[in-house]
């Protein structure tokens, strides 16, 4: 069944880096977040799918952007909507809660070598880092 995916991503700044995550078996990066379910708002999508991945706690989202994403993975074809915000940590150190993902800190230099989808969030994070 094709079906447009509803996504929420956060961009997590700590001093002068922000958070990314990847999953093991895959080349690229992406902002933390994930699926908005049923009968949730965005916010409460956010929260959940934070604490799922982390044990981070983040406060103020703001939405910054919405990105219709078009992409082909596995011989599926993707269409999502991404609603990107930005939000403020309670710490820098925490728990990875999901055994597939890993999570790391990183800074304008490193954010414009890394592989990171869709690209025009990269594209953004390399002018707001």
């Amino acid at each position: 069944m094709r079906q447009i995916e509803i996504i929420v991503r956060v961009i997590i700044k700590y001093k002068n880096s922000i958070l990314l995550c990847k999953n093991k078996n895959k080349d690229y990066y992406y902002l933390p977040g994930g699926h908005v379910e049923f009968g949730e708002t965005l916010e409460e999508a956010l929260t959940r799918e934070i604490l799922e991945e982390t044990d981070l706690k983040i406060k103020k989202p703001k939405l910054l952007f919405i990105l219709e994403n078009f992409f082909e993975q596995n011989n599926k074809f993707h269409h999502e909507i991404n609603f990107v915000f930005e939000a403020k940590a309670t710490k820098k150190n925490f728990k990875i809660k999901e055994g597939y993902l890993v999570f790391d800190w990183f800074s304008k230099k490193d954010i414009k070598k890394l592989n990171i989808l869709p690209e025009k969030i990269k594209n953004f994070l390399v002018k707001y880092v």
